[in-house]
């Protein structure tokens, strides 16, 4: 099988880059959503790089206004699975969202598409970072054209693939905790793939969304590296690193992590 991401020859699929900047940029935002399942056509590879190359000022504006978004307050928990599949799902299990898509692979496609497309652009831009909050901000410019909670703390316990992920309850201890450690991150002049591994594992167990927790994370890891003027990636088809983000393995997370300098502009 020919891989999606072949980063000697710089080939994202069958496009070809010559900025090295613009290169690593989009295959970062491509292996994100690759992770979650999408298959971008050229068609759609080359999209995100025309996006890329051009100014984009309705969502530059939106994403100025997410900076001052405020997190709203965790709602009241819900504890019955019957008011929750209410609560988020069409009768079929595609989750309710403001399109009215019903096909889950539609849903999907579009939550790709778009999804990669804010993704860039975050990157390009160069957000600052400090705690949950950006995380939660990122989460609702991502997801935010398609459900009324995005970027809201869940309320709700969550499971997936057998791993139940922090209780609501205790969010406020799994928050402090994740924001000492990007605090921590950030006063180190180069962070090691360890430190992101960490960092990686802490905001996975948090989970705080309902959908797109891993997407918004891994943005959220790869601008703090950015800011150092360090670049991180990882194989999207790897099995195994998708495995440990469950499994909670830090050292596997560690050696499947890759580190380089980030290319100027």
């Amino acid at each position: 099988m020919t891989a999606l991401i072949n980063r000697k020859t710089r080939h994202i699929g069958g496009v070809e880059f010559r900025n090295p900047r613009k290169f690593q940029l989009l295959a970062v935002t491509v292996a994100n959503s690759a992770m979650e399942g999408w298959k971008p056509t050229d068609e759609q590879i080359r999209a995100l790089a025309d996006a890329y190359d051009h100014p984009q000022p309705e969502l530059d504006a939106q994403l100025d206004q997410l900076q001052h978004w405020r997190v709203p307050v965790v709602k009241p928990a819900i504890t019955d699975e019957q008011a929750l599949a209410q609560a988020f799902l069409y009768p079929n299990g595609t989750l309710k969202n403001k399109l009215g898509i019903h096909d889950k692979a539609d849903l999907d496609e579009h939550e790709f598409v778009q999804g990669s497309l804010v993704g860039l652009r975050i990157l390009q831009r160069g957000f600052k970072v400090s705690s949950v909050d950006n995380l939660c901000r990122i989460n609702r410019a991502l997801f935010g054209d398609l459900y009324d909670w995005a970027g809201e703390l869940r309320n709700y316990n969550l499971t997936k693939q057998q791993t139940l992920f922090l209780p609501p309850n205790v969010f406020d201890n799994g928050i402090r905790l994740v924001n000492a450690e990007i605090t921590a991150l950030k006063r180190q002049s180069r962070p090691q793939r360890a430190a992101y591994a960490k960092l990686l594992d802490e905001l996975n167990y948090l989970h705080p969304f309902r959908e797109g927790n891993g997407r918004a994370i891994r943005i959220l890891i790869e601008l703090l590296a950015n800011e150092k003027g360090q670049y991180l990636y990882y194989d999207a088809e790897d099995d195994e690193f998708i495995q440990a983000l469950y499994d909670s393995k830090v050292d596997v997370l560690t050696r499947k992590l890759h580190l380089t300098a980030l290319a100027a502009e």
